[in-house]
């Protein structure tokens, strides 16, 4: 039997306790904005030899869309990548990484690179990414475990990650900030053929689906008149 039909076979079967400083994937935390795309960084912890390491993660695939998955410039770029297993459906996603050819050694660092689009209508907000058991039939079960030599699975600590969409109402200038230099910027935009603001329904500042002289008028207020803070309808 070889080790890939060995490690198919008892990955899923047994539990093994894991042996000194508990084993941890982290998911990363990142901003992004619509219209763009999201890398979101995948980081994982081992203090033992490991014959493979699988992920299965959760994200809000409604919103995000899943384009590809790397492991370039990562502690398993070495491993080929015709002998990583892949499967999405529905917003869980399951990677599965093996070693056939030694052990993945110990230390601490970067997994593999997660990359998402996003359309201009996706939301504001905060996306959580988290990992979780993919329901499949009994006595398979699919959640993130690493392998240890002998394939018996480990299952590590997990720290969940994110994609923040902030709110850029306001902020045509995107330097996280409202200031003199976005009602300039408005101004030019609406009045002096200046240069387009990257997301245009960041500009309806009084949220009336409109964007006009009332929406500079109310930035300026906001501003030097103790005015109410731009709301845009998402």
């Amino acid at each position: 039997m070889n080790k890939a039909i060995l490690l198919l076979l008892l990955f899923y079967s047994v539990s093994l306790a894991d042996p000194g400083n508990p084993d941890t994937l982290r998911i990363g935390e990142i901003t992004a904005f619509p219209a763009g795309s999201a890398v979101l960084p995948v980081y994982f912890y081992n203090d033992e030899l490991l014959s493979a390491v699988e992920i299965v993660i959760h994200y809000n695939h409604l919103e995000l869309r899943l384009d590809s998955i790397s492991t370039a410039g990562s502690r398993v770029e070495y491993i080929d990548p015709s002998n990583i297993i892949l499967c999405d459906s529905s917003g869980l996603l399951d990677l599965w990484i093996p070693d056939f050819v030694s052990f993945i050694p110990e230390g601490n660092g970067l997994l593999a690179r997660i990359y998402f689009s996003l359309t201009a209508e996706t939301e504001l907000g905060l996306y959580s990414v988290d990992s979780i058991t993919w329901p499949t039939p009994i006595p398979i079960i699919k959640k993130t475990s690493f392998s240890d030599q002998l394939a018996y699975p480990i299952y590590p600590e997990i720290v969940s990650g994110s994609i923040a969409l902030p709110s850029y109402c306001g902020d045509l200038t995107l330097d996280n900030i409202i200031n003199i230099l976005d009602i300039i910027f408005f101004i030019n935009y609406k009045f002096k053929n200046g240069a387009l603001p990257t997301y245009e329904r960041s500009c309806d500042v009084n949220h009336d689906n409109q964007i006009n002289i009332l929406d500079i008028v109310y930035l300026v207020n906001f501003k030097f008149s103790f005015g109410l803070p731009p709301y845009c309808i998402n």
